[in-house]
């Protein structure tokens, strides 16, 4: 049986999976999302959709007999942490008498090792564990709300992930989630590099219209979405 035709059998269930509260809904925090406190559901912790589908005769099975898979994900906000937030951390330490962190920050101000560029060391760890992630990089244009790093800068990065088996995706912008044109030109951006369609997509920090969001992503041609 399908599992909204399961679901559909305990409408108090149904409306949770179909996040029916938030049709309509008004009240939103600064980023446009439903929160938490508004939900008449608090028990976040508690699989309900989850444990009556098993409950209910719903198996799934995971590779070579697993109890349980993980679904390990990364969104790229930032590939360098910011020169004024570098040299904020070394007046910081300078100003509390911290003078050996104030000369590490001071080194780490002239590095030219940016900290955030760890995707091959994200990958070697992983590969230890025989565990592949996905990558959500932001695609924004000059201009945009939290525009940190030009995609095209990137290229050899991406496409190394790619190369070695991991999976790119989309961390659509603030806009992306409500746009169908701005979040088709991020996907198209980040399609510039990576040579292929991009089906996956998380939107920055986690904003979603329901069900709006869902049929901006299908329209804009991916599979499936991370955020919700």
């Amino acid at each position: 049986m399908r599992t909204h035709k399961i679901l559909q059998k305990d409408p108090e269930l149904w409306d949770l999976f179909c996040r029916k509260e938030e049709y309509q809904q008004s009240l939103r925090d600064r980023y446009n999302r439903f929160p938490y406190y508004a939900s008449n559901c608090r028990t976040i912790f508690v699989p309900r959709a989850s444990e009556y589908l098993m409950n209910n005769g719903y198996h799934a099975e995971y590779p070579e007999g697993r109890p349980f898979a993980v679904c390990l994900t990364h969104d790229i906000d930032a590939v360098d942490e910011p020169l004024s937030k570098k040299t904020i951390d070394v007046l910081k330490h300078a100003a509390r008498g911290r003078f050996k962190k104030s000369m590490a920050s001071i080194k780490h101000v002239r590095s030219k090792h940016h900290p955030f560029y760890n995707f091959n060391s994200i990958m070697e760890l992983e590969e230890k564990y025989n565990a592949q992630s996905s990558f959500y990089f932001l695609a924004l244009d000059p201009g945009d709300q939290d525009y940190e790093y030009p995609i095209d800068d990137l290229k050899q990065e991406i496409g190394s992930i790619q190369d070695r088996g991991w999976e790119v995706g989309l961390h659509s912008g603030h806009l992306g989630y409500r746009d169908l044109n701005k979040l088709k030109r991020e996907k198209k951006n980040l399609e510039k590099i990576t040579g292929k369609p991009v089906t996956g997509c998380r939107n920055h920090f986690l904003n979603f219209v329901v069900p709006e969001s869902w049929e901006l992503m299908k329209n804009a041609g991916f599979a499936y979405d991370c955020s919700f």
